[in-house]
Protein backbone atom coordinates (compact mmCIF):
# COMPACT_ATOMS: atom_id res chain seq x y z
CA UNK A 1 0.00 0.00 0.00
CA UNK A 2 1.61 3.29 -1.01
CA UNK A 3 2.28 5.72 1.99
CA UNK A 4 2.39 3.27 4.54
CA UNK A 5 5.90 3.44 6.40
CA UNK A 6 7.54 -0.20 6.28
CA UNK A 7 7.87 -1.49 10.10
CA UNK A 8 10.47 -0.80 12.18
CA UNK A 9 13.39 -3.38 12.82
CA UNK A 10 13.38 -4.20 16.71
CA UNK A 11 17.09 -2.07 16.63
CA UNK A 12 15.74 0.56 14.98
CA UNK A 13 12.46 0.55 17.67
CA UNK A 14 14.86 0.21 20.66
CA UNK A 15 17.43 2.79 19.77
CA UNK A 16 13.89 5.21 19.17
CA UNK A 17 12.63 4.15 22.78
CA UNK A 18 16.27 4.78 24.19
CA UNK A 19 15.95 8.46 22.57
CA UNK A 20 12.61 8.88 23.93
CA UNK A 21 13.50 7.95 27.23
CA UNK A 22 16.28 10.44 27.25
CA UNK A 23 14.44 13.12 25.70
CA UNK A 24 11.89 12.53 28.48
CA UNK A 25 15.10 13.09 31.47
CA UNK A 26 16.53 16.01 30.15
CA UNK A 27 12.78 17.89 29.92
CA UNK A 28 12.25 17.19 33.88
CA UNK A 29 15.94 18.34 34.50
CA UNK A 30 15.18 21.25 32.45
CA UNK A 31 11.80 21.71 34.68
CA UNK A 32 13.47 21.50 37.52
CA UNK A 33 15.78 23.97 36.65
CA UNK A 34 12.48 26.57 35.75
CA UNK A 35 10.99 25.27 39.18
CA UNK A 36 14.52 26.18 41.27
CA UNK A 37 14.88 29.62 39.53
CA UNK A 38 10.87 30.58 39.62
CA UNK A 39 11.60 29.85 43.66
CA UNK A 40 14.47 31.86 44.16
CA UNK A 41 13.36 34.52 42.09
CA UNK A 42 9.67 34.48 44.12
CA UNK A 43 11.76 34.07 47.40
CA UNK A 44 14.20 36.43 47.04
CA UNK A 45 12.10 40.15 47.56
CA UNK A 46 10.75 37.99 50.57
CA UNK A 47 14.22 36.79 51.96
CA UNK A 48 15.26 38.92 54.65
CA UNK A 49 18.11 40.99 53.82
CA UNK A 50 20.40 43.45 55.66
CA UNK A 51 20.68 46.49 53.19
CA UNK A 52 21.83 49.81 55.21
CA UNK A 53 21.10 51.65 52.51
CA UNK A 54 17.15 51.06 52.44
CA UNK A 55 15.17 53.99 52.75
CA UNK A 56 11.92 52.07 54.65
CA UNK A 57 12.38 52.60 58.23
CA UNK A 58 13.67 49.56 60.49
CA UNK A 59 11.60 49.70 63.40
CA UNK A 60 11.18 45.70 64.43
CA UNK A 61 14.82 45.43 65.22
CA UNK A 62 16.57 45.84 68.29
CA UNK A 63 19.73 48.07 68.31
CA UNK A 64 21.88 45.27 68.34
CA UNK A 65 20.62 44.29 65.01
CA UNK A 66 20.84 47.59 63.05
CA UNK A 67 23.74 47.19 60.95
CA UNK A 68 26.63 49.68 61.57
CA UNK A 69 28.08 51.80 59.14
CA UNK A 70 31.18 50.49 57.30
CA UNK A 71 33.83 50.40 59.28
CA UNK A 72 37.69 50.85 59.14
CA UNK A 73 39.95 48.11 59.37
CA UNK A 74 41.54 45.67 56.54
CA UNK A 75 39.57 42.49 54.87
CA UNK A 76 40.86 38.68 56.15
CA UNK A 77 39.87 35.79 54.60
CA UNK A 78 37.44 33.41 56.32
CA UNK A 79 37.01 30.46 54.02
CA UNK A 80 37.07 29.09 50.90
CA UNK A 81 35.06 26.45 48.56
CA UNK A 82 35.09 25.24 45.33
CA UNK A 83 33.82 22.11 43.55
CA UNK A 84 30.97 21.10 40.39
CA UNK A 85 28.13 20.45 42.75
CA UNK A 86 25.54 21.33 45.07
CA UNK A 87 27.86 21.80 48.48
CA UNK A 88 27.14 23.19 52.57
CA UNK A 89 29.75 25.27 54.21
CA UNK A 90 31.00 24.37 57.54
CA UNK A 91 29.94 26.97 60.22
CA UNK A 92 32.39 30.07 60.10
CA UNK A 93 33.02 32.79 62.20
CA UNK A 94 32.19 36.57 61.40
CA UNK A 95 34.33 38.75 64.28
CA UNK A 96 32.52 42.44 63.44
CA UNK A 97 29.08 43.08 60.98
CA UNK A 98 30.95 44.01 57.80
CA UNK A 99 32.20 40.77 55.60
CA UNK A 100 31.60 39.48 51.66
CA UNK A 101 31.22 36.86 49.59
CA UNK A 102 33.03 36.64 46.03
CA UNK A 103 31.30 34.20 43.79
CA UNK A 104 32.71 32.53 40.29
CA UNK A 105 30.45 30.41 38.31
CA UNK A 106 31.82 29.55 35.12
CA UNK A 107 28.01 28.58 33.84
CA UNK A 108 27.48 26.27 31.22
CA UNK A 109 25.61 23.03 30.47
CA UNK A 110 21.59 23.36 29.29
CA UNK A 111 20.07 24.82 32.78
CA UNK A 112 22.78 26.86 33.77
CA UNK A 113 22.18 28.09 37.68
CA UNK A 114 23.86 28.78 40.60
CA UNK A 115 22.43 30.23 43.98
CA UNK A 116 24.42 30.70 47.31
CA UNK A 117 22.15 31.96 50.45
CA UNK A 118 23.97 32.31 54.09
CA UNK A 119 22.31 31.05 56.95
CA UNK A 120 22.75 32.58 60.43
CA UNK A 121 22.70 30.20 63.19
CA UNK A 122 21.36 32.38 65.80
CA UNK A 123 18.29 33.04 64.25
CA UNK A 124 17.87 31.04 61.39
CA UNK A 125 17.13 33.20 58.91
CA UNK A 126 19.21 33.20 55.36
CA UNK A 127 20.30 35.92 53.13
CA UNK A 128 20.23 35.52 49.55
CA UNK A 129 23.94 35.67 48.61
CA UNK A 130 23.73 34.98 44.87
CA UNK A 131 21.24 33.98 41.94
CA UNK A 132 22.66 33.97 38.56
CA UNK A 133 21.57 32.24 35.46
CA UNK A 134 24.90 32.29 33.63
CA UNK A 135 29.13 32.43 33.70
CA UNK A 136 29.28 35.56 36.30
CA UNK A 137 32.14 36.49 39.04
CA UNK A 138 30.74 38.82 41.55
CA UNK A 139 30.53 39.51 45.15
CA UNK A 140 28.13 40.73 47.95
CA UNK A 141 28.31 42.60 51.22
CA UNK A 142 26.77 41.48 53.89
CA UNK A 143 26.30 43.66 57.39
CA UNK A 144 25.62 41.44 60.40
CA UNK A 145 27.83 39.21 62.25
CA UNK A 146 27.34 36.28 64.19
CA UNK A 147 27.86 32.59 62.64
CA UNK A 148 27.34 31.19 59.45
CA UNK A 149 27.00 28.83 56.92
CA UNK A 150 26.52 28.99 53.28
CA UNK A 151 24.48 26.76 50.83
CA UNK A 152 25.22 26.36 47.60
CA UNK A 153 23.38 25.09 44.76
CA UNK A 154 24.69 24.69 41.23
CA UNK A 155 24.03 22.51 38.13
CA UNK A 156 27.22 20.31 38.53
CA UNK A 157 29.31 23.43 37.04
CA UNK A 158 32.72 24.80 38.53
CA UNK A 159 32.62 27.37 40.87
CA UNK A 160 34.46 29.03 43.62
CA UNK A 161 33.41 30.91 46.95
CA UNK A 162 35.81 32.83 49.35
CA UNK A 163 34.32 34.77 52.54
CA UNK A 164 36.11 37.42 53.75
CA UNK A 165 35.56 39.95 56.88
CA UNK A 166 36.78 43.31 57.65
CA UNK A 167 37.97 43.97 61.01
Amino acid sequence: MPGTPAPLSPEVAAEVQRLLRRQRRWFWIAAAGIILTAWAWLCSPLCKTENPTSTVPETRRSPAEIPAPVSAGTWHKVGSWQSRGDKQTEVFLIPGRDWKVVWDYRGGGSVPFFFVNATRMDKLDYIGVANVESADRDSSEIHVGGQFYLTIMTNSRPWSVTVSARY
